[in-house]
């Protein structure tokens, strides 16, 4: 199993500039003004290995005095085209308010390691139509996500592993401090600014008493990083165990895969004896519990070697 491949600068939020209708008006920003003496650059290109949703678009944007920026704008001209748009229209727009809200949060509770929105707008594309409003977010812009950066290194620096590792640990301390689960931590979605590590990508992340639009999926976040109980559909009713323990999970994979460059998730999977893999286990979670518990007492002394 695989992270989806690197995005340069990009905050890697459920973006796929290749799956969406290229006639979009959100698919049209480069050369746009926008307020604050923002200017849309360029698009952001994904790779063809890419994962995430196809309702937005990825630009990179910039002031008069050098300051640059990522864009994340909304695409829900598909929604709009499908034979229901009402129906298709609404998990996408709530989707947006849940991630902005939860953004503000961040920001007002001044977040350090998290990488929170500078600004949001609506912007009017020229010759769009009825579509012609485009919806954004605009973030700091990043050097590169985790993966990038270690793919990049010429050698071994257990210095900055460790040290970016603590600030995805800050991260998650300051998410659960206001009852907030991440739920979709992964090596993509840890960027580097500079000397600084922040966690980003709100888009599959739940609080405690808000329902999400995402929440009844028994795991939110990226499945090829799904914990291993969730292979099996074992889900805790208790929010705090499930959510807040699923982010613990996804931290531990990331330690994990900042040393071997593979996931817990996939470690695990190497490790199980196929007849144990949840594919062809017709069993308990409590029955096949025994063998992971083995597996992971097994990948964990890979580990440490």
């Amino acid at each position: 199993m695989e992270d989806d491949g690197p995005r340069m600068g990009s905050h890697l939020f459920e973006i796929d500039n290749s799956l969406s209708t290229p006639i979009s008006p959100a698919h049209q920003l480069t050369g746009l003004s926008l307020p604050d003496d923002w200017t849309v650059t360029a698009a952001v290109q994904s790779s063809a290995a890419a994962t995430g949703g196809c309702f937005s678009v990825g630009y990179h944007v910039e002031k008069p005095d050098g300051t640059t920026g990522f864009l994340k704008a909304l695409d829900f001209s598909r929604a709009l085209r499908s034979p229901d748009p009402p129906s298709a229209l609404k998990p996408l727009v709530d989707a947006f308010e849940h991630e902005r809200n939860l953004l503000r949060i961040c920001r007002e509770n001044r977040m350090s390691k998290i990488a929170t929105a500078i600004t949001h707008g609506t912007v009017d594309v020229p010759g769009g139509g009825l579509l012609s409003r485009v919806s954004y977010l605009i973030f700091e812009r990043a050097d590169r996500d985790a993966r990038a950066h270690l793919a990049l290194a010429a050698q071994f620096d257990a210095a900055w592993r460790l040290r970016s590792l603590h600030h995805v640990a800050t991260a998650l301390r300051q998410l659960h401090g206001q009852h907030i689960a991440h739920q979709d931590l992964k090596p993509s979605n840890v960027l580097v600014f500079g000397p600084t590590t922040k966690v980003a990508d709100l888009g599959r992340a739940s609080q405690l008493g808000i329902t999400a639009p995402h929440d009844a999926t028994v795991f939110a976040g990226d499945p090829q990083y799904t914990p291993i109980e969730a292979c099996y559909g074992q889900v805790d009713p208790d929010w705090r165990r499930r959510r807040l323990g699923t982010d613990l999970y996804l931290f531990g994979s990331l330690i994990h895969f900042f040393f071997t460059q593979i996931s817990m998730t996939s470690a695990l999977g190497l490790a199980l004896d196929p007849s144990h893999h949840p594919r062809n286990w017709g069993d308990s979670w409590t029955a096949v519990l025994p063998y992971v518990r083995n597996a992971f007492d097994r990948v964990a002394l890979t580990f440490r070697r």
